[in-house]
């Protein structure tokens, strides 16, 4: 009888207090340290396929962000991009991390680019903060002009979806399912398992709110350009092509914003590369962080 992936995932965990809350994480590995940012709707046991291998080159850590996965998912919450921000801050404070770099996916890229835009305002400020030592994303929409959001999500994000958000979510699901290249759909059990960890803790209840940050991102767009624009820490896109919500109009449109970016292009890749090709994922990546910082 094979072991159940999720309870295996769990049990390799730990949970850490935010606010009046809690939020479950993953810790291992040895080397510099790497904080993994998970999309949306997802959580860290998306990180699982690249999990062994890159624990062998970096000491990695990957929260559920609070809504996410195992944490909690308050009903009457106010989730915003900034507050899961300020959830890595207590993370890494908690586990004496000052030093780190940021492997990020879709909804976790825009988390990511909230901590680079403090990190620039404390350097403007000449105020300590942590060190953020490179950043890595993988598919994102980060600016709503370069994406095409699928309609469910839309309606998810709007006041129908507190209407009905079990349906919906369901409905949600089937649509991150149609990201994936053809070559790489998810098997039953990944299936199964994407439905689990949104069902944990009443998760339905809580899709709504959460994917209201399509709207957030339109307020903080001119603030991550800014500081993708100042930016001088090394930074990567490992990026699938054949990505229907976000295609490489979105990588593109990073790259003009500071050249020194490096685009790694991933065909018959979609919007999940490091569920759909993660020997790619960690071989690009692994080659990236072995640079001298």
């Amino acid at each position: 009888m094979h072991p159940d992936p999720l309870l295996t995932w769990l049990q390799g965990g730990f949970f850490f207090p935010y606010k009046n809350y809690k939020v479950f994480y993953r810790q291992q590995g040895e080397g510099p340290s790497v904080v993994l940012l998970h999309g949306f709707p997802a959580a860290s046991w998306y990180w699982h396929k690249i999990w062994n291998e890159l624990t062998r080159h970096a000491r990695l850590l990957a929260p559920d962000l609070l809504g996410f996965g195992f944490s909690d998912k308050p009903p009457d919450y106010a989730y915003s991009i900034a507050d899961q921000a300020d959830v890595i801050e207590y993370l890494v404070s908690e586990v004496g991390k000052v030093d780190f770099h940021l492997l990020a996916h879709d909804y976790g890229a825009a988390v990511a680019l909230e901590l680079v835009a403090r990190l620039q305002e404390k350097k403007a400020q000449k105020k300590s903060y942590f060190r953020i030592q490179s950043v890595c994303l993988l598919n994102a929409c980060l600016f709503n002009e370069d994406c095409q959001l699928p309609r469910m999500h839309s309606l998810m994000a709007s006041t129908f979806g507190s209407l009905a958000p079990r349906q919906l979510a369901r409905a949600l699901m089937n649509q991150q399912c149609r990201l994936y290249a053809p070559p790489h759909q998810p098997t039953p059990q990944e299936r199964s398992c994407f439905l689990q960890l949104l069902q944990h803790n009443n998760g339905f209840q809580v899709m709504p709110l959460l994917s209201r940050y399509v709207y957030e991102q339109n307020t903080l767009a001119g603030k991550w350009k800014s500081a993708l624009k100042e930016l001088d820490i090394p930074l990567q896109l490992i990026w699938g092509t054949d990505d229907p919500m976000v295609g490489t109009k979105a990588a593109a449109t990073l790259k003009q914003l500071n050249p020194r970016l490096k685009i790694i292009l991933l065909d018959n890749t979609g919007h999940f590369p490091h569920l759909e090709t993660p020997e790619k994922v960690i071989e690009h990546y692994t080659r990236f962080l072995s640079r001298k910082f």
